[in-house]
């Protein structure tokens, strides 16, 4: 007998049920406890011939069913349960797909407590596009990570909203006494709360992921638009009508089943009022009839829980006083048309009285005017102070002797490590007739001196750097403009116009993969050529950031060219990124972010008690592995705060290791966000993600781009360090090899795998001579 049976419902998924049953395969729990019921469905396209390959890999663990004739989703699951044998059910929709420990998970945590019958876990909505849907109201229960009783789920009536049987794992003994899967649309809905209404106890966790497919049409979710079709008006109907009745078998759910056949229809019923769906009068007579039905008995004075508001309140009472769709229809639209308030004070940040708005607007454009065409330009004391600087320098012999077209890179101005450095060294060696200078404080003296044998290297804001700064025709840098340049930008825009008409290349110092759309757009930097890493990122920047096809560039970072032919050490680098909120950024002076507010953090708590795990102490001695912990840049300056009593981890300061050698001689990174995933990945070497703080991470750090941890990431991810710790020994038994699935995912990212990098920027910049 299989310790859990998978029924896996197929039609129309030929496109994806390869990720669905992927997931499957390779589950942690191991495929020989899993049964894997395929139900096809009289599916038209190629799903079943891509399920048979799978079959003939694994005729011990999977079956094909086939329908004579398409039954529907709730008939395919039904058929599933007929068929299955495990000791515990689960549904996942072919065109879904799993995180690999849910089984696992559901299996430990449910034969440790033979009560409990539905395993709950949480689920993300997963795109093409990659854009944010929101979530139920069932997802506040998941962090909850608890066990809750048959009594006591009237406390969470959130429950009525995690209304799939897919995000579920259920005892077999459960689902025998529940009635089968209805058919028509929202089949889901009463399955679910009839489980919860019979189960003893049920588990809910956030420590493992459900993959919800939104397919898309033009990045919108085409089951988004279910509210255009008239049949599922009277589907879901049909659901509020049967929980309607059980209330009557189960009055202490009563409050519970009102919330949510409120808060599920209202959006239905404002659609019929307002005739945004093609409904005959008939039509509307019946569907108010039953919709008065189950709202005869809610108290909406009662209804205090979330997506209750007055709107959907007022409906309610409607609904109950109203004698019929016609009157109802009428008392909807009896009320006041509301006030439009004028938007003119909220875009003002002064608190300017509205008689003088009209004056404050005109004075603001009219010094505009003046800055911007005025023949005669206002300049500050500081803005003539530099205008004579630079007129000087202009007017200098020194200046007229250098050569024209000079090339200027740098990178951070005290860094020589990343993409400007390697194509510096790439130019200098391939390119000497090249006027290339690199641009570098020497601070650092040890790199400084590195460089010095390349020859060409200027001390950053030194009088030489601003000679060159102003013969220059191409500024190559890898962070933003300000980086490269030896005076404030503000001030040089207004007494140096020529700037303008420097190319500027944006080489970049990591693949980008979150939103930085608003900070590197065509409008806030206009860079001449924008460098890519990798072809996802290329179309993302191309579709999103304003730039045109001859402005972007996918040509391979210049570092990538020395991932070839790398020599690895026993070791594993710990390298997470910053936190905006709770450090002080390197280019502000002023201290505006104090050490308190780090050490209290999530951040620093989390990775001190990593350091100081007997747990992680014991796997690295016991196999005689080093682990490097080297935060990013902006954290380098709490180093002194982090400690360990592991004599097998290294703290590391910047100034004693080199980044670059640290990603080639690894073997396994672990990270949390950090882009040099991108570049372990491309060496083809494991990695983990460590995201114990997701949600705050993307709501005050960075905004979610095209790339989904979970989804295209090169390893798996961890959100809580039990997890991790298990996934770090996984990587060490199996000699530190890339799993299969993710070095797939790797080489599709990756096309460009070779040591040309670096010649390929250089002829595209080499082409920007001959553009306008």
């Amino acid at each position: 007998m299989p310790l859990i049976s998978i029924i896996v419902p197929v039609y129309n998924a030929e496109e994806y049920i390869k990720d669905c049953l992927d997931s499957l395969v390779s589950q942690d729990i191991g495929i020989d406890n899993l049964e894997i019921l395929i139900i096809d469905d009289c599916s038209p396209d190629n799903s079943i011939l891509i399920a048979e390959e799978y079959y003939k890999k694994y005729k011990n663990v999977i079956r094909i069913i086939r329908h004579k004739k398409n039954k529907g989703l709730g008939g395919a699951r039904n058929t599933g349960l007929e068929n299955a044998t495990g000791r515990y059910i689960a549904f996942l929709d072919s065109d879904d797909f799993l995180d690999s420990n849910v089984f696992s998970l559901a299996a430990e945590i449910m034969e440790q407590d033979s009560k409990i019958d539905i395993f709950l876990y949480a689920y993300e909505y997963y795109s093409k596009s990659n854009k944010q849907y929101l979530l139920n109201p069932s997802a506040k229960l998941f962090p909850l990570n608890k066990t809750i009783s048959q009594y006591e789920i009237v406390q969470y009536p959130e429950l009525m909203h995690a209304m799939s049987a897919c995000n579920k794992v259920y005892r077999k003994t459960l689902l025998d006494v529940l009635p089968k899967f209805p058919g028509g649309h929202f089949e889901d809905a009463l399955f679910s709360i009839q489980g919860y209404l019979e189960a003893e106890k049920i588990h809910i966790t956030d420590r493992t992921t459900y993959f919800y497919r939104k397919r898309e049409v033009e990045n919108t979710s085409i089951m988004d638009n279910y509210l255009e079709r008239k049949n599922n008006f009277f589907d879901h109907l049909s659901v509020n009508e049967h929980l309607y009745q059980l209330t009557l078998n189960y009055p202490h759910m009563a409050y519970a089943i009102h919330w949510f056949n409120v808060r599920s229809w209202s959006a239905f019923l404002y659609e019929i009022f307002h005739e945004n769906i093609d409904l005959s009068i008939e039509e509307k007579r019946e569907i108010f009839k039953r919709t008065k039905n189950i709202y005869q008995n809610i108290d909406v004075n009662n209804l205090y829980y979330d997506g209750i508001n007055d709107k959907t309140k007022r409906y309610i009472q409607i609904v109950q006083t109203s004698h019929s769709y016609e009157d109802a229809h009428k008392k909807v639209y009896s009320g006041k048309p509301r006030i439009v308030i004028s938007k003119i004070k909220r875009k003002l940040k002064e608190n300017i009285p509205p008689a003088l708005v009209p004056l404050a607007k005109k004075v603001k454009s009219t010094l505009k005017a003046l800055r911007k065409n005025s023949h005669q330009i206002i300049l500050t004391s500081r803005e003539k102070k530099l205008k004579k600087e630079i007129d000087n320098i202009i007017k200098s012999e020194a200046f007229s002797m250098l050569p024209e077209k000079i090339w200027l890179l740098s990178e951070r101005g005290n860094e020589a490590k990343d993409n400007a450095y390697a194509l510096f060294k790439y130019i200098r060696k391939n390119h000497p007739e090249i006027p290339a200078y690199y641009v570098m404080t020497q601070e650092e003296s040890n790199v400084y001196e590195t460089l010095n044998e390349l020859g060409n290297v200027i001390d950053k804001n030194s009088h030489q750097h601003k000679m060159l700064f102003l013969k220059s025709k191409y500024l190559i840098c890898t962070h933003a403009r300000g980086t490269i340049t030896p005076w404030n930008l503000h001030v040089l825009d207004t007494v140096y116009p020529a700037y303008q008409n420097k190319k500027y290349v944006f080489l970049q110092h990591g693949v980008i993969h979150n939103d930085v759309s608003k900070e590197l757009n065509k409008k806030t930097q206009n860079f001449d050529l924008f460098i890519c890493g990798a072809k996802p990122e290329y179309d993302y920047i191309v579709q999103n950031f304003g730039y045109s096809e001859d402005e972007v560039k996918y040509t391979g970072l210049a570092r990538y060219d020395n991932l070839h032919s790398i020599k690895t050490k026993k070791q594993i680098l710990l390298m997470p990124t910053w936190r905006a909120e709770i450090c002080q950024p390197s280019w502000i002076n002023e201290r505006i972010v104090n050490d308190s507010i780090f050490l209290t953090s999530e951040y620093y708590k989390t990775y001190q008690a990593l350091l100081n795990s007997q747990l992680l102490s014991t796997l690295l001695e016991e196999n005689n592995i080093e682990l490097i912990f080297y935060p990013h840049y902006e954290v380098q300056q709490y180093l002194k705060y982090f400690s360990t009593r592991s004599q097998n981890i290294k703290i590391a300061s910047k100034n004693d290791y080199d980044v670059q050698t640290l990603l080639i001689e690894s073997k396994l990174l672990i990270t949390d966000y950090s882009s040099v995933f991108f570049d372990f990945g491309y060496m083809q070497k494991p990695s983990i993600f460590y995201q114990f703080d997701e949600k705050t991470f993307f709501d005050t750090h960075y905004k979610r781009g095209y790339f989904n941890y979970k989804t295209d990431g090169f390893g798996i991810v961890c959100n809580y360090q039990e997890r991790l710790l298990k996934e770090i020994e996984k990587v060490i038994n199996t000699d530190f090899l890339m799993n299969e699935k993710y070095a797939k995912r790797v080489e599709r990212f990756f096309p460009l795998y070779d040591t040309h990098n670096c010649q390929r920027i250089y002829n595209e910049i080499v082409t920007l001579e001959s553009k306008k």
